[in-house]
């Protein structure tokens, strides 16, 4: 090889690593996964009675919008976002068509049926949790509607977070300092 590629090889080196020093280099927070439920935190579950004299009844879910904005939100700050849900892998796989633009943000989801029939809010539920999808110990936090779950998630040391509104769930996210006020409203 010519001498001048050598001394040009060197020089774009030297630029390369000019440029890298001088560019902030993005942190992405993978030291922490959310976790969320579907019904009621994700979804909106609705019940209807269809037939009376029988009481059968349809479900209807549609999208709880504040927690969908908080998710994008998540998401596009570089958080592992996770489904822990009693859902059938049957239900979530109709719900996943329906949604998929939804559901398509998370990267990982853990139904009734993969978590092998044991459901929220049994201990082993959660430690199976851990076991297949915390296996380096990151914080994770764990959103959902039932107190119940959110204390055995707090027993194994989960950041538990008990879902009311949109609103609650992005004052808690501010208090934990994941989010501030400004942020919400970049999605």
């Amino acid at each position: 090889m010519p001498k001048n590629s050598y001394i040009f090889i060197l020089l774009l080196l030297t630029i390369f690593n000019s440029i890298l020093s001088t560019c902030e280099i993005a942190y992405l927070p993978t030291n922490t996964i959310f976790t969320f439920d579907i019904n009621n935190v994700i979804l909106e579950k609705k019940f209807f009675i269809v037939n009376r004299l029988t009481h059968s009844k349809i479900t209807i879910r549609k999208p709880i919008h504040g927690t969908i904005q908080l998710i994008k939100m998540l998401k596009n700050k570089g958080y592992p976002l996770h489904i822990f849900s009693n859902c059938s892998d049957t239900v979530f796989n109709i719900l996943k068509l329906t949604f998929s633009d939804i559901f398509g943000l998370f990267d990982d989801i853990t139904t009734q049926d993969s978590s092998k029939k044991l459901k929220k809010p049994h201990p082993h539920s959660f430690e199976n949790y851990l076991i297949m999808h915390n296996p380096h110990r990151k914080k994770v936090i764990f959103i959902d509607d039932k107190e119940e779950n959110i204390n055995v998630a707090r027993s194994y040391k989960i950041v538990g977070l008990r879902f009311h509104s949109p609103e609650q769930l992005q004052e808690d996210l501010q208090n934990l300092n994941i989010i501030n006020k400004e942020n919400y409203y970049e999605v």
